[in-house]
């Protein structure tokens, strides 16, 4: 059933007769009757009866302009949610992160919701092979995660991020004013540490390969936990986006040391093939914009 035919079947059911619908609609009188005929013959029913000088409908004709008045809301509907998703008044992204980008994506995060209130924004916290997974499967529209060995054929990424791991400590530990702290120098200190496989985990025990780890220690399994207990008094290693507003509040401090390779890359990932919705093209784009990301080209902005 053509649109046209039936807002004609629609305008002569309003009005009642022909002429008046043909002048409602800007075209001939003989158009609206043949797109009448048109959808009679379609529908092997007729629509309208003749009364007097006008029409009325059919018990059928009654049926189709119930059914029909309906299918034009959620046309409309449907128009207004296009346009609305087009200029970005309405839409949704899923963002799947690992626990470091839940403290480096907040002020960006922010000022797109100002920018763009009605745009749903969830993002998903997990490990690195979940947001592969994620992403990968459809079920996010974009990842920010380490580094993989061995990344999806599906994906494509780009390092977006480098974070420096540091030793912290609280201010009043002894350890602060050390110009140069070594491994045997943590001899009595209670070290803080991640699970076991997570990076800062490997990293801090190859910084102890050649001194031996201190006897105390507390394995934590988030950067959360790691930050509270290095507050309350351990000593660990921590990437510097977790603590960098106890570190200028005056809460934290890094203990200078001679560690080499302290840093973790950090990659976006993408579909391949996926052209990034409107939504979150508008998100890549204040993400490259952001100090903390130092790569903005590898991003996927696409501006304008």
């Amino acid at each position: 059933m053509n649109l046209s035919f039936l807002n004609s079947f629609l305008a002569v059911a309003a009005s009642g007769s022909f002429t008046a619908a043909a002048q409602d609609l800007f075209i001939t009188q003989p158009a609206v009757s043949q797109h009448i005929q048109a959808l009679e013959e379609e529908l092997g029913v007729r629509l309208f009866i003749r009364r007097g000088r006008g029409t009325v409908l059919t018990e059928e004709g009654k049926v189709l302009r119930a059914k029909t008045e309906d299918l034009m809301r959620t046309l409309d509907d449907v128009r207004t949610r296009l346009q609305d998703t087009n200029e970005l008044r309405r839409g949704r992204i899923h963002l799947a992160v690992t626990e470091l980008a839940v403290y480096l994506l907040p002020p960006v995060l922010l000022e797109f919701k100002k920018r763009y209130p009605g745009i749903e924004v969830v993002m998903t916290c997990t490990s690195t092979p979940k947001v592969l997974r994620m992403v990968t499967e459809g079920d996010a529209d974009y990842g920010i995660a380490r580094k993989t060995a061995i990344p999806s054929q599906k994906v494509r990424s780009h390092l977006v991020h480098n974070e420096r791991l540091v030793l912290a400590a609280p201010s009043w530990h002894p350890l602060a004013g050390v110009p140069h702290v070594r491994p045997h120098d943590l001899e009595g200190e209670i070290l803080a540490l991640r699970e076991r496989g997570a990076f800062t985990r490997e990293f801090s025990l190859s910084w102890f390969k050649d001194s031996h780890l201190p006897e105390s220690t507390i394995e934590a399994t988030s950067m959360a936990a790691m930050r509270e207990l290095v507050l309350q008094g351990c000593v660990g290693f921590l990437p510097e986006g977790v603590i960098r507003q106890e570190i200028q509040d005056g809460r934290l401090v890094i203990l200078p040391t001679r560690a080499t390779k302290m840093t973790m890359e950090y990659h976006n990932y993408f579909r391949k093939g996926e052209v990034p919705s409107k939504a979150l093209n508008a998100f890549l784009c204040l993400l490259a914009d952001s100090a903390q990301f130092a790569y903005p080209a590898n991003i996927g902005c696409a501006a304008g």
